[in-house]
């Protein structure tokens, strides 16, 4: 599952802060993964924290097409 949709399941309810801390972030940076993807140092440790329900796949494929976009809007600018 990704971090997305594991955030947005109603049982999770103020997980963002809950796993900001784990990670001794800030609530606004695990918010500013859903657009960035986790940044690959944390990415293991976010599959750890959530038991293995973000999984390690998912995160990664996110923070891919994450890049891949941001590259092709500077070579549109």
């Amino acid at each position: 599952m990704d971090l997305h949709t594991w955030l947005d399941r109603p049982e999770n309810a103020g997980k963002a802060a809950w796993l900001a801390e784990q990670l001794g972030r800030s609530k606004a940076a695990v918010s500013l993964w859903r657009t960035e993807g986790v940044p690959m140092p944390l990415i293991t440790r976010v599959a750890e924290v959530t038991g293995g329900a973000v999984s390690i796949d998912s995160m990664l494929r996110h923070a891919l097409s994450c890049k891949t976009s941001d590259r092709a809007q500077a070579k549109a600018a």
